[in-house]
């Protein structure tokens, strides 16, 4: 069962998203609110991490995943607004959040590793 605060958080973005389409009618309501759910997937199943800096999160994959969504329609990925926002809004708050915990630790994460070997280097080289 979700906590309390999750659920209000949840009820509060879809709100503040429909405000903003109604308060400002050129915002794509479908990409806001897709992309409010992309980071709140994330920040829901985030483990071991402020209060603070979930709500950071949110925010940052909130506006990162609206502009991205713009971009993948601009470049004819997608045809739907709100999916793009959704994985647009994951994909900000994986990466930043992963490059913040690089530079804090100085260790680079897994699934970046991954990326180098795979696309960059070669094993073993």
């Amino acid at each position: 069962m979700a906590e309390p605060n999750t659920g209000a958080l949840a009820v509060s973005g879809v709100v503040a998203s429909v405000g903003l389409g109604a308060a400002f009618p050129q915002i794509d309501l479908a990409a806001l609110v897709g992309a409010f759910g992309g980071a709140f997937f994330y920040v829901v199943f985030a483990k071991d991490i402020s209060t603070w800096r979930r709500v950071g999160y949110l925010l940052a994959g909130w506006i990162g995943g609206y502009f991205g969504s713009a971009e993948l329609m601009g470049w004819a990925w997608t045809k739907t607004a709100g999916f793009s926002g959704f994985v647009c809004g994951v994909f900000c708050v994986v990466l930043f959040s992963s490059v913040l915990e690089w530079v804090q630790t100085g260790e680079m994460p897994r699934w970046l590793q991954w990326v180098f070997r795979r696309f960059i280097g070669k094993e073993g080289a």
